[in-house]
């Protein structure tokens, strides 16, 4: 039945979600952490976060919230509510995992707020050496912590605080949580800056070749980049449109890093083509119908 439930969720249809959900015990189902959790994301995909909110009472209400059910809500209240949805996780014994201090973190960073997500880590993602004796150690940071950490600096236009955060985690040894997309993040917004850093952005990927990081792209023997693997052979991109990570940058801003890192002399010249000449439109004159005999 909660296959069910998803189907409602995926056509933007939480009332029937919610409906299905009630009439599970009537079945003799017990509804699952997994169903409460369908449910809630389903109205805040719907709009609806006092819904969603309503749905997660019930839940614990009903002895069924979990990790799952918080993670859902996690994306659809404003970043404020964040801590006080974990104090709600800690007052009912509810360990929060990886993926719900992610979600959290992801709330925060949409929002605009670093430094807030800085300090969600430092206390609900703490190492597991520090966690007390007799309870469970709080879940460590790993690749999509950090990702999200940088893109909350890139997206505020702060990239000078965000390279100086990433190679401050090179330095004490962070590279095994750090991959591609973490540097084409800072390098992004490097060069997406009013001036752009583009001195700073190659200092980057060289840093990063020199931790063992495999670029996407590669340079050729003329200077020009070209990408490693292609998505698509049969349609190969344009010179101006090769990214370094097709993982993370907006569509809408590749542009940007690939004007940075092609050199100008070898951008792609205009098209000279002159224009096809098309065959003149043959007129024709409308002729009087035939005269009827009478």
């Amino acid at each position: 039945m909660n296959t069910l439930i998803k189907c409602y969720r995926n056509a933007r249809r939480p009332d029937g979600a919610e409906t299905t959900l009630h009439g599970l015990r009537q079945w003799g189902l017990t509804p699952d952490g997994c169903s409460y959790c369908t449910v809630i994301d389903a109205w805040g995909l719907a709009g609806k976060p006092e819904e969603a909110r309503r749905v997660l009472s019930e839940a614990e209400a009903n002895g069924m919230s979990d990790t799952r059910t918080y993670s859902a809500l996690m994306r659809f209240v404003p970043w404020p509510e964040v801590e006080t949805l974990m104090q709600r996780m800690a007052a009912l014994g509810v360990p929060p995992d990886l993926a719900t201090c992610n979600a959290a973190l992801n709330t925060l960073a949409t929002a605009g707020q670093p430094e807030a997500a800085l300090t969600f880590v430092e206390k609900h993602m703490r190492p597991s050496a520090c966690a007390p004796a007799g309870q469970r150690a709080p879940p460590s940071p790993d690749q999509r912590t950090y990702s999200i950490l940088l893109k909350a600096f890139c997206a505020c236009g702060k990239a000078a605080q965000a390279e100086g955060m990433l190679r401050l985690m090179l330095a004490n040894g962070f590279v095994d949580v750090l991959d591609v997309p973490a540097f084409s993040t800072v390098m992004n917004a490097l060069v997406s800056s009013r001036p752009a850093n583009v001195a700073a952005a190659e200092s980057l990927m060289r840093d990063a070749e020199a931790h063992g990081l495999t670029p996407d792209t590669q340079r050729d023997r003329s200077g020009r980049h070209r990408p490693l693997t292609h998505p698509h052979p049969a349609a190969p991109r344009a010179a101006n449109q090769h990214r370094l990570s097709s993982r993370s940058y907006p569509p809408h801003r590749a542009h940007l890093v690939a004007r940075a890192c092609i050199p100008a002399p070898l951008a792609s010249p205009r098209c000279t083509n002159p224009p096809i000449a098309t065959r003149p439109t043959r007129r024709t004159t409308s002729r009087p119908p035939p005269a009827r005999p009478h």
